[in-house]
């Protein structure tokens, strides 16, 4: 088994939000009966494999079984899990939070735009999700004061110059500061349009454009003096702070891609597979060929890992455009 600390399992894919600028559509996953059993088979492989577990969806506020999540969770050695919500499903959020164990679970909400900012948003027909995202991640943010926690900022031209204000916010409460741009894709000027549900985004008023190169300049600059002062709360590198500026240009150019040669980590879909236990991915979009499983990585995990490298999908991705998913990793391939 190749050693990863790290691993990130998108366990439903399900979400109500409607957010103009995603492409995870709408909708309720259809969980089948052998759903559940895989959950806890998944579970106790990665027991004792990975330090660090993180959950994302679609919303797994509104996955069916995120109670059992949460218990199993509680009685894992893993010593990080970290829930990855927008906190929209307030009833869901109390009763998590009375569920899980503080010592145990962490949270990370989107954090867009402060509370004040989002209000004037709330009826704008490309920023409105962003906006109800930002209001009741603030709320979970403060409501979940006694756990783990990290502010999530997905940047865009409209909260650009916002950026070292939202981070220092998000740090004065103690919580961990990421972010990741809103890329703007290539359209019908290239033959290589790939098959992504989750591919880069094709909003101009909000994804960052080469116009915006000269401020996102100055705002790396504050950012930059702003990790000198926060230390190991403010999460990405000075390398990935100088990629908001490169991400700032023109639909027909490449975006940089940080997939490498080598798995940066364990990624778990929402499949189950033949032996019972979750199906692993490349990224959002992919799953590995062969249908390889979590079992597949704990019994055969150099395979896995060289099937990663050699996926064609994953290469001709990197080799042709890149996407929103290539560029975040190259926060995790600096910064363990």
């Amino acid at each position: 088994m190749v050693p990863i600390n790290y691993c990130q399992w998108m366990i439903y894919r399900g979400c109500k939000n409607n957010c103009p600028y995603c492409e995870v559509p709408s909708k309720t996953s259809d969980l089948k009966e052998d759903h559940l059993p895989a959950v806890y088979k998944t579970f106790e492989l990665l027991d004792g494999k990975v330090k660090r577990l993180e959950l994302i969806g679609g919303e797994p506020l509104d996955y069916p079984y995120i109670n059992e999540i949460i218990d199993a969770g509680n009685k894992s050695s893993i010593e990080r899990l970290v829930l990855i919500t927008t906190g929209i499903n307030k009833t869901k959020l109390a009763e998590v939070l009375k569920l899980a164990n503080p010592a145990k679970w962490g949270f990370c909400f989107t954090l867009d735009m402060l509370p004040i900012e989002a209000n004037g948003y709330l009826e704008d027909k490309d920023l409105a999700g962003s906006a109800r995202k930002s209001i009741a991640g603030w709320k979970g943010f403060y409501q979940s004061e006694n756990f783990w926690r990290r502010g999530h900022v997905t940047i865009g031209r409209h909260n650009l110059k916002s950026l070292p204000k939202i981070a220092k916010a998000i740090m004065d409460n103690g919580a961990y500061f990421n972010c990741c741009p809103i890329l703007y894709a290539r359209q019908e000027r290239t033959s290589c349009r790939l098959p992504f549900m989750f591919r880069p985004q094709n909003f101009p008023n909000v994804a960052l454009q080469a116009e915006d190169r000269y401020r996102a300049n100055h705002v790396v600059m504050e950012l930059i003096t702003l990790k000198k002062s926060y230390g190991e709360l403010f999460l990405p590198s000075e390398e990935y702070l100088w990629i908001i500026a490169q991400c700032c240009k023109e639909p027909y150019e490449k975006y940089p891609c940080g997939c490498g040669n080598k798995m940066p980590y364990l990624r778990v879909g929402d499949r189950v597979c033949s032996d019972g236990t979750f199906g692993l991915m490349t990224c959002s979009d992919f799953y590995l060929s062969l249908d390889y499983s979590v079992k597949d990585w704990v019994e055969k995990g150099e395979e896995v890992e060289n099937a990663w490298t050699k996926n064609s999908l994953r290469r001709f991705c990197a080799d042709n455009e890149g996407c929103a998913w290539s560029v975040s990793l190259t926060l995790s391939s600096k910064k363990k």
